[in-house]
């Protein structure tokens, strides 16, 4: 894993932390630090591509939620991460930082922002090395309880999410290439749009529609 991505974490902890009382600060840090350890497995996971370490942690009955507040179980999460691994050519996390931390009892609950470059293989592309460069990033709340056999991941809810094409590499001039192909698209998506409603109103019989065709 990258060394820069817990010492922040810690940092930002620190200073959470120092706003409690001296007692309950010290049970929160044990608490994350627990966790912690936990994250760092996973993210180690996550890069490696190892579902078993991807997901340690994991309760049986662990739920997702994402933004819309569509919802899966582990078995799901764990179906979509088999099935995207063939075109996954190379995931680094690049930045991962605890911004809450909250203890009540058995349960923590961890606000974190979390961004992820991935390469993807491009679609109907037979050659695997050819990629396509993204970035996955957003804010999550996570929902840890504390069992028998310790802190175990329930629930994972997406506060906010953004996965769009990475262009922080590219050069000015294929940046430039890059966004007149999105315009291009965009354009070609309105003017099939226009159309389409043209279409319909010429053929509910509004009449001043139809000029020009």
């Amino acid at each position: 894993m990258k060394k820069n991505l817990l010492p922040t974490t810690l940092l930002t902890l620190a200073a959470l932390l120092g706003l409690a009382h001296p007692a309950q600060a010290d049970d929160r840090a044990q608490a994350v630090e627990a966790v912690l350890a936990i994250y760092r497995q996973q993210l180690a996971g996550l890069e490696s591509k190892d579902a078993d370490r991807a997901y340690a942690g994991y309760a049986p009955a662990f739920l997702s939620i994402d933004a819309k507040g569509q919802t899966r179980s582990l078995a799901q999460c764990q179906q979509q991460f088999q099935a995207s691994l063939p075109r996954d050519r190379e995931i680094k996390v690049l930045r991962f930082e605890v911004l809450e931390a909250r203890l009540q009892g058995p349960t923590l609950v961890i606000q974190y922002y979390q961004k992820t470059h991935l390469e993807l293989v491009k679609k109907n592309e037979p050659d695997p090395h050819k990629t396509d460069p993204y970035v996955s990033e957003g804010r999550y709340e996570d929902t840890w309880q504390r069992g028998r056999n310790g802190w175990q991941l329930v629930q994972q809810r997406a506060l906010a999410t953004k996965f769009e094409e990475d262009w922080s590499q590219l050069s000015p001039e294929e940046r430039r290439i890059k966004q007149e192909a999105k315009m291009a698209t965009l354009k070609q998506q309105m003017e099939l749009f226009n159309y389409a409603n043209h279409a319909h109103a010429c053929t509910m019989g509004w009449g001043y529609q139809c000029r020009g065709w």
